[in-house]
């Protein structure tokens, strides 16, 4: 008699355990299922969790920098948050070029920061600089000709949808950004100006 309910207690035990189990199996697994769904909804921003970081998706970007000599302009390769619109990747892609190079030469003013972005939905982005793109530029065809080749190929070669580019300086159309090159019309990617090497 001892011995049957001991295993009864046992068994009973047992069935308590993989009650126990079972229920933070299904509790817990359902957080995972459920934070996984979050994960997913918000376009997959998340990679996961590092150190209590969030880990963000990056793509690599082509980066247009002056090259050794500055008499044309080189590729350099850089990341930066994967973008949710052409805007936003535009926006991005401006921050990283204005960041400089690692390896190249920069042949952006420094202190020159983008300050809005524009996409007509069409062909032609609008780039809003600060004054110090105007302001702080050494001037020089060959300078001024670089600046614009290096903001223009960047942002053309990383926007698919992006085939014209416009400058503005302080919220205004400019003529110049030194007196040199004419910046009133909307410029083109220009691979002439790309070190063949």
């Amino acid at each position: 008699m001892k011995s049957l309910s001991s295993k009864l207690l046992q068994m009973g035990l047992l069935l308590l355990v993989g009650i126990i189990l079972g229920a933070g199996i299904v509790f817990f697994g359902r957080d995972l299922l459920f934070e996984n769904g979050l994960q997913e909804h918000q376009g997959e921003k998340q990679r996961g969790k590092t150190g209590g970081k969030i880990v963000l998706d990056k793509i690599p970007v082509r980066l247009y920098f002056g090259g050794p000599d500055e008499n044309s302009l080189e590729v350099e390769v850089g990341e930066i948050q994967k973008p949710s619109s052409t805007e936003e990747s535009v926006r991005l892609v401006v921050e990283r070029l204005l960041l400089g190079p690692r390896h190249l030469v920069s042949v952006i003013p420094k202190d020159t920061k983008i300050k809005n972005v524009y996409f007509d939905g069409k062909k032609t982005v609008y780039l809003n600089f600060s004054m110090e793109l105007s302001k702080g530029h050494p001037g020089g065809a060959k300078i001024e000709r670089l600046t614009i080749f290096s903001i223009t190929n960047t942002v053309i070669a990383n926007n698919p949808y992006v085939q014209e580019v416009k400058f503005l300086v302080g919220g205004k159309e400019i003529d110049t950004f030194a007196g040199h090159v004419n910046t009133y019309n909307p410029f083109r990617f220009n691979p002439t100006v790309v070190s063949q090497n």
